[in-house]
């Protein structure tokens, strides 16, 4: 694993940080961190070294509207990764970019590669999604 870049994972629904986690982990060679809730969340973003963030926003333990707050304290890249986006647009910042659920796989692997690799993004395999 690449020590030096980690991706955290923030959502309440077990299926999609399977999902996310199996994926990104076949396709990007980092470390990557999952939280449950905002609160966890919050908690890895005090604790530890965070490069990228994908976040819900509606969770049962606490908000992801916090965790983008937190993000964009620590200059810390963010997207939010929900079904709800037309809920809370107005809370969202302008330049934090908005995946709907679901989006494919693939499209979410090339935006975090574009940030993971500065020169060409590199890709393990892609091909599962």
């Amino acid at each position: 694993m690449n020590n030096d870049y980690t991706i955290l994972i923030v959502d309440d629904n077990a299926d999609v940080t399977s999902l996310l986690f199996d994926y990104l982990c076949q396709c990007l060679d980092v470390d990557i961190l999952v939280a449950k809730s905002g609160d966890a969340a919050l908690y890895i973003l005090d604790t530890q070294q965070i490069n990228f963030i994908i976040t819900d926003l509606q969770m049962s333990n606490g908000n992801g509207l916090k965790v983008v707050e937190k993000a964009r304290e620590y200059k810390i890249e963010v997207v939010v990764y929900t079904a709800l986006a037309d809920a809370y647009e107005q809370h969202i910042p302008e330049d934090v970019l908005v995946l709907h659920k679901p989006t494919p796989l693939k499209d979410i692997l090339a935006i975090i590669s574009d940030h993971v690799y500065t020169d060409r993004p590199k890709v393990v395999n892609s091909n599962s999604a």
